[in-house]
């Protein structure tokens, strides 16, 4: 089946999203040295902190994965998540 240009953006779509995902799962996230520090953005509202409020609320409502993985709170997490 040829590749379309339209395919290969979908498929590097997926692979850069499912590399944020396992960036944040694994807490690379944290400790990141980022070139423009991510802290005058709103993190919330960014992908990293879209995959952190969904897998904190995975890690509460999972022991087995909370244990594995931790928390993946930010500041402000407690407020969006009740």
């Amino acid at each position: 089946m040829p590749s379309t240009k339209w395919g290969t953006i979908t498929v590097k779509k997926t692979t850069g999203n499912n590399a944020i995902k396992r960036w944040v799962l694994m807490g690379g996230w944290r400790n990141a040295l980022y070139l423009k520090e991510p802290k005058d953005k709103v993190v919330s509202a960014s992908q990293i902190g879209y995959y952190c409020d969904m897998l904190e609320k995975i890690a509460r409502t999972d022991a087995q994965f909370g244990a594995r993985y931790g928390t993946f709170t930010d500041p402000g997490t407690e407020a969006r998540l009740m």
